[in-house]
C-alpha cells in the first residue's frame, strides 16, 4: 500500500513537471466577460438598450427606470411622472428623428424605425410635475446591417381604426373557414375535439348545472368564467344549441359588483385567476356580439370596463385609483402577479377598445409593455423563475399575444424577437428528457412545467416561423407520452385551434448550437447533443447553471453558481428539495450545488435594492471543451465578509466536468469555514471512498465525483433527505414548517384543494464537503464524470496543487488552473 502510494506521488509529481504539449491551450484574459451596466438593479425596469449595446431590431425595444435613481427607496410613489424621449443621431440632439412629449409610459415602443444612421443616441426626460426636465445621460446603440425594420410609428392610427365584432381570434370574414379547420386542419382537428369533449364534461359538471347566482362563496372562479369560454366556442364550432347555456352564465357574472369574491386580484378575495374573468367575459362579448341585445352588451361592457379599471389603475401598472405607481408595478420591478395580471386583461381591453376610454388605455398601456418589455423576469434573455412558473407566466404571454396577432395583424408581433429568445432558453433551462430543475418552485414536477412548455413552443413556432420551437414541441410531447401523458396540453386550446388560419407549421429543427450563453441575464447551458432532440438526449450529457444578476426572488431561488446536471437521461445533480412554494429550505443555498460560507448563504437577493447578485464573468470555447465561470461574490452580502467566490467550470469531450472554486475573505473579516454542496436525487447505490470520493448511479448512469483537495483538508458529511434539511454547521432546521406554508395549505383548504398538504422532504443525498479549520482563502477542485453502465470508470489523479489528469475513455486529459503548471488546457485565473 505504501509503495503504491509513493509510485503514484512520483508519477504525478512527474507529470506536473512535465512540459505542456504543443496541443496546449490557454485560456486568460480574452475569456473576461465585461460587466453590462444593465445588470445592475436587473429587477427593475433599466435603460434599455444600454450604453453602447449593437441591437439587431430596428427600433430597438426600449424601456428606462422609472425613477432617475432606478430603486425605490419607499414602497411608492406619486403617479405624476411623465417622460420626454430623444433619439437622435448625434449626441447633441439637433433635429432629433424621434421626439416623444410627456408619455406616462416608462417603456413607450410606438416608434419610426431610424435610417441613414448607424449609430444612434436617446435620452430621457424626466417631469414630476414642476415644468423642469431632469435629463438623463445620454446613451448610445448601434443597429445592425442586417436588423429586423419593425417600424411602430403607426400603432397608434392602427388602434384608432380598430372596429367591429367578432375580432379576437376569428372575424365575419374568414368564420365560416375557421370552422372549416376542424376538418381541414389535422391539428386543429385535434383541438376541436379536445374543445368538444371539455365543453361536455362542463355540461355535466355540477359547477354548470348549479351556476351561483353571487359570488360570496370563496372559490376559483376563474374556472367557471373558463367553463363558459370553452362552451362559447364549441358552440361556434358546431352550432348546437346545448352548448348556449354559457350566455345566460355569462350575463349573470356580469352583474357580480366589485368587491365580491369573483373580483380581480386585489379588489376582493386575493386570488390572481379572477382577473382572468376579464379575459374570458372579453372574448364572449366579442365573439357573439351580434346575439347579445343592447342592455345586455351594455351590461357586459361595464363589467369589463371595472374590471379593467381595478387591474390597470389599482393594482397592476398604478395602484390606488392611479395615485401611486409601487415597486411591483410593471412600471418599476414588474411584480410576479402584476404582470400576469396585466397579460390577462388584454383581450378584455382589445373586445370593447372601440367603445371604451379605460380599455383603449388598458389596451395602449399593455401594447407598449408587451412590445417594449414582453417579459418583465428577464425582459431580452431569459426568466428567472426557472422551468415551472416561467413556462406557466409565458402562457399568458402568449394567449394576450395571439388575441393581438389575431385581431390586429398589422402590429406584425411576430417581428418580435424577444419570443424566440425566450423559447430557446426554456428549452435549454431543462434539455427534453431532463426530469428535475433546482432554479424555481416546481423545478422537481417535471410533467408541469413540460406540459406548459409544449403550448408555447407551438404557438411561437407558428407565430415566428420558429423550427427549433417546433422541433420542441414535436419531441416534448414525445417524451410526455413516454411518461404515460398523451394530449395536446393546452389550457385555451381555442387559440390553438384558430393558428392555422394565420400560419403555417415551420419544419422541426433542433439546436445549431447546443451551447446557449445567456450572459446579460446569468446563465449558460451547455449540452453534447441539441437539447430539443429527445432521442439525442438520451445519449447526452448536460449543464444547467445560473450567475445571475437578479439574484433569487419571488419564485426562484438563492442559488448563484449553481448547477444541475443531466446525464444518458437522468438528473444526477440537483438542488432546491421539494422546489415547492413557500419552502424555506428550497430557497435556503444549503439547498443547492453551490457553496456556505461558514454555513451561511447567500443573503443578499433578500433585498431587492441590491445592485447585483452575480454574473457571469467568463467564457470561452474550444474544440474539445467549453469553459465559463461565475462571480456569485456579492449574493453573499457585505456582511459575509466575503471577498471572492469565483467559480471556474470545464465541460471537456462533451463528457465530464472540471470545477474549480476561488474563496477568499476579506481581510478585516474573521476566517471562515467553506462549505462545497452537492444534491443526489434518489440514487439506487451511492458509496463513499475516503473523505473525498463519492460513486453513485441513478438508473443505467453512473457518476463518479472526487474532490482534489488534500484528503486531511476535508470533511465529508452525507445526510439524507429530510435529515439534509437542518444545516449541520448552523443548526437551522427546515424540517419544522414555516407560517407561510402553513398559510397555503390552509389556503389551498379553504378552495375545496382535498389534497392539500405540506410538501414531503425530496428522496436526497445531501453532500456537505467541507474545511476541516476556518481559513482566509482556499480552492476546491472537483470533477463530476458520468458515465454509461459498463463503461470502464474514470481515472482522476491529482496534478500539482490545482491541476487534474483525467483518464476516460482511452484519452488522458491534463487540466491547470494555475499558469505556472503545464497542461494539456490552462485555465489562467490571475488574468480572470
Amino acid at each position: 500500500m505504501i509503495k503504491g502510494l509513493i509510485q503514484t506521488n512520483f508519477l504525478m509529481l512527474l507529470i506536473a513537471c512535465m512540459p505542456a504539449s504543443a496541443a496546449s491551450v490557454q485560456i486568460g484574459v480574452e475569456a473576461k466577460v465585461l460587466p453590462d451596466p444593465k445588470q445592475e438593479h436587473a429587477r427593475y425596469v433599466r435603460f434599455r438598450p444600454g450604453d453602447g449595446d449593437f441591437v439587431t431590431m430596428n427600433p430597438p425595444r426600449i424601456s428606462w427606470p422609472y425613477l432617475p435613481g432606478v430603486t425605490f427607496k419607499s414602497g411608492s410613489v406619486p403617479a405624476t411622472q411623465r417622460f420626454t424621449i430623444l433619439i437622435a443621431d448625434n449626441p447633441e440632439f439637433k433635429k432629433p428623428a424621434v421626439t416623444v412629449k410627456d408619455t406616462p409610459y416608462n417603456f413607450y415602443n410606438f416608434l419610426p424605425s431610424l435610417t441613414e444612421a448607424e449609430t444612434w443616441y436617446w435620452k430621457v426626460g424626466y417631469n414630476t410635475g414642476d415644468g423642469n426636465l431632469r435629463w438623463s445621460k445620454v446613451r448610445s446603440f448601434r443597429i445592425s446591417p442586417d436588423a429586423v425594420t419593425w417600424d411602430r410609428s403607426h400603432y397608434t392610427r392602427i388602434l384608432d381604426n380598430i372596429s367591429g365584432h367578432p375580432r379576437i381570434l376569428f372575424n365575419k370574414d374568414n368564420l365560416e373557414a375557421m370552422r372549416g379547420l376542424q376538418e381541414k386542419n389535422r391539428l386543429s382537428g385535434e383541438f376541436a375535439r379536445q374543445i368538444i369533449r371539455e365543453a361536455d364534461q362542463i355540461l355535466k359538471s355540477r359547477q354548470y348545472r348549479e351556476f351561483p347566482s353571487n359570488d360570496d362563496k370563496p372559490t376559483n372562479y376563474m374556472e367557471y368564467s373558463h367553463g363558459l369560454v370553452y362552451l362559447g366556442f364549441a358552440y361556434l364550432l358546431t352550432g348546437d344549441e346545448k352548448y348556449s347555456g354559457f350566455k345566460e352564465r355569462a350575463l349573470i357574472m356580469a352583474t357580480w359588483p366589485p368587491g365580491g369574491k369573483s373580483s380581480p386580484e386585489g379588489n376582493g378575495q386575493s386570488l390572481k385567476w379572477q382577473t382572468h374573468i376579464t379575459e374570458h367575459l372579453g372574448m364572449l362579448y366579442d365573439w357573439f356580439y351580434d346575439e347579445w341585445t343592447d342592455d345586455e352588451r351594455q351590461l357586459m361592457k361595464e363589467c369589463i370596463e371595472w374590471r379593467l379599471d381595478w387591474t390597470l389603475n389599482s393594482f397592476a401598472w398604478r395602484q390606488q385609483d392611479g395615485k401611486l405607481v409601487k415597486s411591483g408595478s410593471i412600471a418599476a420591478a414588474g411584480g410576479s402577479h402584476p404582470y400576469q395580471n396585466i397579460m390577462a386583461i388584454l383581450p378584455g381591453a382589445l373586445s370593447i377598445c372601440d367603445e371604451s376610454e379605460i380599455a383603449r388605455e388598458a389596451l395602449e398601456c399593455g401594447l407598449h409593455y408587451l412590445v417594449g418589455i414582453t417579459n418583465g423576469h428577464g425582459e431580452d434573455e431569459g426568466w428567472h423563475d426557472g422551468p415551472g412558473y416561467g413556462n406557466g407566466k409565458m402562457k399568458w404571454l402568449t394567449n394576450a399575444t395571439w388575441c393581438l396577432h389575431t385581431a390586429v395583424p398589422d402590429l406584425n408581433l411576430d417581428l418580435n424577437e424577444a419570443y424566440s429568445s425566450y423559447i430557446d432558453f426554456f428549452n435549454r433551462l431543462t434539455p427534453i428528457g431532463a426530469k428535475h430543475s433546482s432554479f424555481g418552485n416546481r423545478g422537481i414536477n417535471e410533467l408541469d412545467w413540460a406540459s406548459s412548455r409544449v403550448m408555447n413552443s407551438l404557438r411561437v413556432a407558428m407565430l415566428c416561423d420558429d423550427g427549433q420551437a417546433m422541433q420542441n414541441w414535436e419531441d416534448t410531447r414525445r417524451r410526455l407520452e413516454d411518461l404515460g401523458r398523451k394530449g395536446l396540453f393546452s389550457s385555451s386550446p381555442y387559440i390553438d385551434y384558430v393558428m392555422p388560419l394565420y400560419a403555417k407549421a415551420p419544419h422541426p429543427a433542433p439546436e445549431a448550437d447546443p451551447v446557449g450563453l445567456f450572459a446579460s441575464e446569468g446563465w449558460l447551458s451547455v449540452s453534447s447533443a441539441p437539447p430539443s432532440d429527445y432521442d439525442a438526449q438520451k445519449d447526452a450529457v448536460s449543464m444547467v447553471f445560473a450567475c445571475r444578476p437578479r439574484g433569487g426572488y419571488n419564485h426562484s431561488f438563492r442559488n448563484e453558481n449553481a448547477f444541475d446536471i443531466h446525464a444518458y437521461g437522468e438528473t444526477i445533480a440537483v438542488g432546491g428539495g421539494s422546489t415547492s412554494n413557500q419552502s424555506d429550505f428550497a430557497n435556503d443555498s444549503m439547498s443547492h450545488n453551490t457553496v456556505l460560507v461558514s454555513g451561511g448563504e447567500q443573503v443578499a437577493a433578500k433585498n431587492r435594492n441590491i445592485p447585483i447578485c452575480g454574473r457571469i464573468s467568463a467564457f470561452a470555447r474550444r474544440e474539445n471543451f467549453v469553459y465559463w465561470a461565475g462571480d456569485a461574490t456579492p449574493a453573499y452580502g457585505p456582511e459575509s465578509g466575503l471577498k471572492e467566490f469565483t467559480r471556474h467550470v470545464l465541460f471537456v469531450d462533451d463528457a465530464y466536468f472540471v470545477i474549480f472554486d476561488e474563496l477568499a475573505m476579506e481581510p478585516e473579516a474573521e476566517p471562515a469555514t467553506f462549505q462545497w454542496l452537492y444534491h443526489v436525487p434518489a440514487p439506487d447505490m451511492l458509496e463513499v471512498i475516503g473523505e473525498n470520493t463519492v460513486s453513485y448511479r441513478i438508473g443505467s448512469t453512473n457518476v463518479l465525483l472526487k474532490h482534489l483537495t488534500p484528503q486531511e483538508a476535508l470533511r465529508l458529511e452525507v445526510l439524507s433527505a429530510g435529515e439534509g434539511m437542518k444545516n449541520p454547521v448552523t443548526g437551522k432546521d427546515y424540517r419544522i414548517p414555516n407560517e407561510g406554508q402553513l398559510r397555503e395549505v390552509a389556503r389551498k383548504k379553504s378552495f375545496g384543494n382535498t389534497s392539500a398538504a405540506l410538501p414531503p422532504a425530496a428522496d436526497v443525498e445531501h453532500l456537505w464537503f467541507g474545511t476541516r479549520k476556518p481559513l482566509r482563502d482556499t480552492c476546491f477542485l472537483a470533477v463530476v464524470a458520468p458515465y454509461r453502465a459498463g463503461e470502464k470508470e474514470p481515472v482522476i489523479e491529482r496534478m500539482g496543487k490545482n491541476g487534474v489528469v483525467i483518464t476516460f475513455r482511452e484519452k488522458t486529459t491534463r487540466i491547470s488552473f494555475d499558469p505556472d503548471i503545464p497542461a494539456d488546457i490552462v485555465i489562467n485565473t490571475k488574468e480572470l
